[in-house]
């Protein structure tokens, strides 16, 4: 049997770990990043494969964000094939389950709703899960046999999720009354009185373990979620693409919904590194998470500059592109300029370790080429007000990178 990953990201990397053996695997982040992806797939024995090449695959496991759970799927869907499985462990609502098994067994293929019901580590691909699905019971033994901890709800697709959805209110619950309590508590002065109240109340939580794991959690989501906007990099890049040679439409459009995924992004890594800062207020000896988590604070200022000009420009590109705007002489030095761009924004988003590996570097080897003499051809008259906006929100995008700080200013 021929495993599949479509999204290899955290989950799935601890699935295809503790699987083992070789597998195929796609995400979109192949083309779109300074090649970590390919790195980490044949680290794990992984190879990399176009999104048709999952067809070769007898079981796919979709690992996608939540948010690309169908859309990543879509275009997937002429390429599966009778019998040929689709196992979705992505943490989203039972309707989007739903939807995407109709659209999995129109094709005849099969589709599993998957249910991961605790932190992929250490436990990899025998994390608890739950199952749903027509075909559940048919392949519960093989799973089984597999290593996998898992059991069957019941023959809907959607069923497996709900049970995690719900519970996930309790859980994400836990997680913050703990936090905001111990927070409230040590404010008012009577931390330790209420530390030993709980801990008394509620013996089998363990609170030596429990409240610093919750703290830990906090604080880790905060950092992971900061991570995220390395997203903005990516758009250059499509931008960059658009610039160097045609583009249809279709691939106009999907560049506008993905750079509209930024703004939402972005807010969620604020809120959640705000979350870790207070969680550390109880943990002042935990410098790492401080350092790190002002890193973060740094990072999302600047980035909410960044992501702003990012749909500028993209939102621009897609109203006013045409298929002889690849023929300016000037797109094609735009497009060079995005490509740096968008490594040095990978580079910028990179954590203080990662910065330290890359010998402290911020910025490419090559002069930008905004900073060095540039010719600007006059182009023709319908792109000169798209040519003078991208060339703008470039320079702005540059000034944040680099540390300019001039684009915080508008």
């Amino acid at each position: 049997m021929r495993i599949g990953f479509l999204g290899y990201g955290e989950a799935a990397r601890a699935f295809h770990t503790g699987l083992g053996g070789p597998a195929l695997a796609h995400d979109r982040l192949l083309d779109a990043d300074d090649g970590a992806m390919r790195a980490a797939m044949l680290e794990r024995g992984a190879s990399p494969v176009a999104l048709a090449g999952l067809a070769a695959a007898d079981w796919i496991f979709s690992a996608v964000t939540a948010d690309q759970s169908l859309v990543a799927v879509t275009p997937l869907l002429p390429h599966l094939r009778q019998g040929q499985l689709l196992i979705d462990i992505n943490s989203v609502s039972p309707q989007r389950k739903r939807d995407t098994a109709a659209a999995v067994e129109a094709t005849g293929a099969l589709y599993l709703d998957m249910a991961v019901m605790a932190p992929v580590h250490p436990k990899l691909h025998a994390t608890p899960v739950l199952l749903a699905g027509a075909s559940a019971d048919d392949l519960l033994p093989e799973l089984l046999a597999l290593g996998f901890n898992a059991r069957v709800i019941g023959p809907e697709p959607g069923a497996a999720t709900a049970i995690k959805m719900v519970r996930s209110l309790f859980v994400k619950g836990l997680e913050a009354i703990t936090v905001e309590t111990l927070l409230a508590a040590q404010a008012s002065g009577c931390f330790e009185e209420i530390y030993a109240s709980l801990s008394v109340s509620f013996p089998g939580l363990d609170w030596d373990r429990f409240a610093g794991y919750q703290l830990e959690r906090t604080t880790r989501h905060g950092t992971r979620r900061a991570a995220e906007m390395r997203e903005s990099a990516a758009t250059l890049d499509a931008l960059a693409d658009a610039l160097d040679t045609p583009t249809s439409v279709q691939q106009l459009g999907a560049m506008l919904d993905h750079a509209r995924t930024l703004r939402p992004m972005q807010v969620a890594a604020g809120d959640a590194v705000t979350r870790a800062e207070e969680s550390l207020m109880l943990n002042p000896r935990r410098g790492i998470h401080r350092d790190q988590l002002a890193f973060d604070r740094e990072l999302l200022g600047r980035l909410a500059v960044l992501v702003t000009r990012v749909l500028g420009m993209t939102r621009a590109l897609h109203d006013h592109y045409d298929d002889k705007l690849p023929e300016e002489p000037i797109a094609q030095s735009i497009a060079l300029e995005l490509t740096r761009a968008a490594h040095d924004l990978r580079l910028l988003a990179g954590t203080p370790r990662e910065k330290a590996e890359s010998g402290g570097a911020t910025t490419t080897s090559e002069v930008p080429a905004l900073t060095a003499p540039l010719v600007i051809a006059t182009p023709h008259p319908e792109h000169w007000m798209l040519i003078g906006s991208l060339l703008e929100d470039l320079r702005r995008v540059r000034e944040e990178i680099i540390g300019g700080g001039a684009a915080r200013t508008s």
